[in-house]
């Protein structure tokens, strides 16, 4: 696609991105060069944002499609990045536990009664950086989610559910996330 200049703006109108599959993002937006400021808009629909596999990423892998929109700018000097997307048909998310389960503090998984009161609060902070996110992601059944204990013998747990959650990360380095995710639908092998 093309890439306009304006004196020292390089500017996008309506640039599409294609994924592998030829799924199209829209961005939009301009980079002033003499000043390194930028600001761009991305429409996605259907695009393929995650295409990895357990050799390429050991935390989290596999195929997810989503829609919606972001922008990233850097007003302030900021690294700003706000996003409002949701899963599309036939992604999946793969969450191995195994290497996770050999660390000393790898409990980030809990699952919780919901009649219980929580046990134990807590904030993982990285140290200060220049970037800010704010994530509203619209969780649905078209994500399946499989927390994988051990591949070896299919210890999996499937699940497809619905909710809102918002991830949040602030320049002091702590992120936050909250929300709700209601499991809909599931299996897991005794």
């Amino acid at each position: 696609d093309s890439i306009y200049i304006d004196r020292s703006d390089f500017i996008l109108k309506d640039f599409v991105v294609k994924d592998a599959q030829n799924n199209v993002s829209v961005c939009s937006g301009r980079y002033r060069f003499w000043e390194n400021r930028y600001d761009l808009n991305i429409a996605s629909r259907n695009f393929l944002l995650l295409n990895t596999t357990s050799s390429q990423n050991e935390s989290f892998y596999g195929s997810v499609y989503i829609s919606g929109l972001t922008n990233i700018n850097n007003r302030d000097g900021v690294t700003n990045l706000t996003v409002n997307i949701r899963p599309e048909k036939n992604s999946r998310l793969f969450i191995p536990l195994t290497s996770a389960l050999s660390e000393e503090d790898g409990n980030f998984l809990h699952f919780v009664n919901p009649n219980q009161p929580m046990r134990r609060k807590g904030n993982v902070t990285s140290s200060s950086n220049n970037l800010t996110l704010n994530a509203n992601l619209e969780v649905n059944d078209n994500l399946e989610v499989q927390v994988v204990f051990d591949p070896t013998i299919g210890d999996i747990l499937r699940t497809k559910g619905n909710g809102d959650v918002k991830v949040t990360l602030d320049q002091d380095g702590m992120i936050n996330m909250f929300g709700e995710y209601k499991i809909s639908k599931g299996d897991y092998l005794f």
